[in-house]
């Protein structure tokens, strides 16, 4: 493993090793494990969750929302039109 200090470079392939067996819910969770900068570079777990679910176990689900746009013109006969994207 290289020095630099990249998100890639703490999370470890260790399924061969040691078994992930943290429970991340019915949403799909994948358990992972890192090495942990704070604890002197001990193994943690945790739990990845699939976008739109966070918290513990991924048992918060989470709106995603998109930012709406909308447009006003007016053609050449004078009629408004409005659109909403």
């Amino acid at each position: 493993m290289n020095s630099n200090n990249n998100a890639m470079d703490k999370i470890i392939d260790l399924d061969n090793v040691f078994d992930c067996n943290l429970d991340c819910g019915l949403a799909g969770g994948k358990c992972i494990m890192e090495r942990s900068d704070d604890q002197g570079g001990a193994i943690k777990k945790r739990c990845l969750c699939p976008l739109g679910y966070a918290g513990e176990k991924c048992a918060f689900g989470k709106l995603a929302t998109w930012p709406l746009f909308t447009f006003s013109f007016e053609n050449p006969a004078g009629a408004m039109f409005v659109q909403t994207f």
